[in-house]
This record gives C-alpha cells, sequence and structure tokens, in this order.
C-alpha cells in the first residue's frame, strides 16, 4: 500500500527519501505507530509533497481512522502527482467503510471513464467487486422509486446499479426511468447500448407506450 523510491512526486533530498523508506518498511513490518511518527513528522516539513501524504493516509486508514486518512487521500486527489488517481482508488474504499455510497459509486464512474494503467484497472475492479453486492439493492431502490412516480430518484438508482455492473437490465430500466422524465432522447440512446435482444424488445415496447416523449 506504501510508496516508496520509485514514485517520489517532488523532489526531495536523500535524507528525506531515506525517512520515507524507513516508515514504509515500518509499516510493512506491522510496526504502524513508529510509521505513523515518521510520516507525521515528515508531512509537518513537506506538507505539499504528494508520497508524503498518500503515505500517511495508508498509516492512518490502517490504524482505524478512515475518516481521517480520507482528508490525506483528497488532498493527494487533487495534486498533478502520478498518486492522483491511485488516491481516489483508495478514497473509494474509504467511502465504502464510511458507508458513503453515493461517492463511493461517482468516483468509480469517474474512474471507469479515464485511462488507466492495468495495475490500478484491476485494482479498480476489486474494489468494485468488494461492493458489488449493493447492485440488487439499488436496482430494488430504483423499482420503489419507479412505482411511486418518482422518477429522478428512480434513475439515480438505476444508475448506481449500473456503474457495480453495467447489464442490459440495467441499461433498460435507466431508459425507463428517463422516458417517465420526458427525456425521450437520452433514453433512446441509453437503449442502443442494449445487446440481448429480448431486453431490447422490450426497450422498443416502452418505446411505443411512450411515444409522445420522443418529441
Amino acid at each position: 500500500l506504501l510508496v516508496g523510491r520509485t514514485l517520489f512526486a517532488q523532489s526531495v533530498d536523500y535524507k528525506t527519501q531515506q525517512k520515507i523508506l524507513k516508515g514504509k518498511s515500518l509499516f510493512d513490518a506491522g510496526d504502524l505507530k513508529r510509521s505513523y511518527k515518521i510520516f507525521r513528522t515528515l508531512y509537518s516539513q513537506n506538507r505539499n509533497n504528494a508520497v508524503i501524504a498518500f503515505n500517511l493516509g495508508n498509516v492512518i486508514y490502517k490504524r482505524g481512522y478512515p475518516e481521517i486518512a480520507l482528508k490525506f487521500y483528497k488532498k493527494v486527489s487533487n495534486s498533478k502527482s502520478s498518486l492522483s488517481l491511485l488516491a481516489k482508488i483508495y478514497m473509494v474504499r474509504i467511502y465504502d467503510t464510511l458507508d458513503k455510497m453515493p461517492q463511493a459509486l461517482e468516483l468509480i464512474e469517474y474512474l471507469q471513464k479515464q485511462e488507466l494503467p492495468k495495475s490500478l484497472y484491476y485494482l479498480l475492479l476489486d474494489e468494485v467487486d468488494n461492493i458489488a453486492h449493493n447492485e440488487i439493492q439499488y436496482f430494488k431502490e430504483g423499482l420503489r422509486f419507479l412505482d411511486s412516480m418518482e422518477y429522478e430518484k428512480a434513475y439515480q438508482f438505476f444508475q448506481y446499479a449500473w456503474i457495480l455492473n453495467s447489464s442490459d437490465k440495467n441499461t433498460l430500466y435507466k431508459g425507463h426511468a428517463l422516458l417517465k422524465m420526458g427525456e425521450g432522447q437520452k433514453a433512446q440512446l441509453e437503449f442502443s447500448y442494449i445487446q440481448d435482444d429480448k431486453v431490447y424488445q422490450e426497450a422498443i415496447k416502452l418505446l411505443e407506450e411512450n411515444e409522445e416523449k420522443l418529441v
């Protein structure tokens, strides 16, 4: 989890590099208290160094303080550091830990649109897999809002389900909610991504039933 020699975001002197590596070594050995002390001291001296902030966030998270760690990941994610995308992936994990799924899903959606290196791509897949069990819950919430004619909320929950699993069924219901919102053209665009013939026929039926909303 910690970053050592290969990803120094800004130039630091040799002594600081050695302290970073020492903090990493202590972290790997499970000595979180001493690792925290090193990175906290380094951070007080180098508040704009993304590597130090990132590693400090990792130690704090490992010590059981996700909300505090989140502040450091956010700082790194907003920087121009090569660690920015990795910090965003770790923020997904923390939002999941804190039961802040809308924020986690928004980040996942953003990251899915980026050209990630393979290592980060697979790391993101792992994070998505860890929260994929929420898909059914979001789909059911979407249906509930659809039935109660709260179509914007329905669309949002179908979108959450789709982020976790871009299935034709989730695409269909995203389009269904858009139709009910009067967004006919956007609904047609959603339906155009459907691959399964049976599900596509359901989409055609919805379009026919809501023909007045396609103008």
